[in-house]
């Protein structure tokens, strides 16, 4: 994943629509929020006293505030320009582990959920048409087209063409054949022309034939 910069984040919409996951208070959110105003128009040295009059608490309650937001790292305290100032940085580096863990991953583990479940159709839909079980080796060929991102209805589709002209697949290597073709085809409409190389594919012919081949048939 490449890296993420706060300039590319909301990080106030994220800190007031997840506060309570982030283990804040409302009014300890408040008091955050006001740290990271007085953080951009005139840094200082946070008291309650200098918030008072932006909120409906007293002094001390708002100095607790800021002693918890101290003591759960979204608050420090740094010098600036040889003044000692309450800085928000640890909240922002909390917004954005946040972020990174709990909506990016997440996301991540759904779109890799519904990759997981269209591998496992092709993989049926493959069994189906060949009439048996596929072998480690053809099931790693699979894995593989989806790691090439080859659509799944493409290779569904491929698939049952090939079963239309042929009435029968006699290998993956046919299906490996007729997609890089399909692709190819599909480059070209698109874009002129096509980087997909066919004989790149040439080194796992003879394995898949092999893989492919009813040994014990042929013993008989």
């Amino acid at each position: 994943m490449s890296k993420i910069k706060f300039d590319q984040l909301n990080y106030l919409n994220i800190l007031i629509s997840q506060y309570k996951e982030l283990g804040l208070t409302e009014n300890e959110l408040i008091v955050l929020l006001l740290i990271d105003l007085y953080d951009k128009e005139n840094p200082s040295l946070i008291t309650g006293e200098l918030l008072q009059g932006k909120m409906n608490l007293p002094s001390k309650e708002i100095d607790d505030i800021i002693v918890s937001l101290l003591e759960k790292k979204f608050v420090s305290y740094e010098m600036k320009d040889s003044l000692m100032v309450t800085s928000p940085k640890p909240m922002k580096e909390k917004v954005l582990n946040y972020f990174v863990n709990n909506i990016i991953n997440s996301k991540s583990e759904e779109e890799q959920k519904v990759k997981d479940d269209e591998f496992q159709e092709v993989l049926k839909v493959l069994q189906d048409r060949l009439g048996r079980v596929l072998t480690p080796l053809e099931i790693d060929k699979v894995s593989s087209w989806f790691d090439d991102d080859i659509d799944k209805d493409l290779i569904i589709k491929v698939i049952d063409s090939l079963m239309a002209k042929r009435g029968k697949i006699s290998s993956l290597n046919v299906i490996d054949k007729a997609l890089v073709k399909e692709i190819s085809h599909q480059d070209v409409l698109d874009e002129g022309f096509t980087s997909v190389d066919s004989t790149s594919k040439k080194n796992i012919k003879d394995a898949l034939e092999i893989a492919s081949y009813d040994w014990v048939k042929k013993d008989e």
